[in-house]
């Protein structure tokens, strides 16, 4: 008969521990439960969208304010007869985009030799929201550029 509760008193303690365990998870802030996959994924998934968008952006910014065309010249950009002014539209945009690329991969690449060990003894959250906070900062500059009608596109 000892044998009998010592067992059932040993099942009841797994049951509570195992109960603990999973309230313990439950429990936990909903942000540590987030892997690098979800992130990553809706990450790619608004890029992906937004870069349609941004591009005509460029186009209308860089003909409407930096080479000061008309609203008509700038609405028809890609008719037959605008074709000068699309050239220069896109010698402007061409430019702008080189320039972005440039300051926007100098420092990641600078910043990849020293984060890949920070991230190994300390974690990758540090480093994936340095990379998506600095994504954000960009889209929130692209908004304010939108609402401001005289700035030109290097302001971005």
């Amino acid at each position: 008969m000892d044998n009998t509760t010592k067992d059932e008193r040993a099942r009841t303690e797994q049951s509570h521990s195992r109960w603990e365990k999973i309230k313990k998870n439950c429990m936990s802030p909903w942000y540590k439960m987030i892997s690098v996959e979800p992130t990553m994924f809706l990450y790619m998934f608004a890029f992906m969208i937004t870069s349609v968008v941004e591009q005509d952006f460029f186009v209308q910014k860089a003909c409407r304010v930096n080479n000061n065309f008309t609203d008509e010249i700038c609405s028809n950009i890609k008719a037959d007869e605008n074709a000068a002014y699309k050239k220069q539209v896109q010698i402007t945009t061409a430019k702008f985009h080189q320039i972005e690329s440039i300051s926007a991969h100098v420092f990641p690449i600078v910043l990849a030799l020293f984060l890949g060990s920070f991230s190994d003894r300390r974690g990758r959250k540090f480093p994936l929201l340095m990379g998506l906070t600095g994504k954000f900062i960009y889209s929130v500059m692209i908004v304010v550029n939108a609402r401001m009608k005289t700035w030109p596109l290097e302001y971005v």
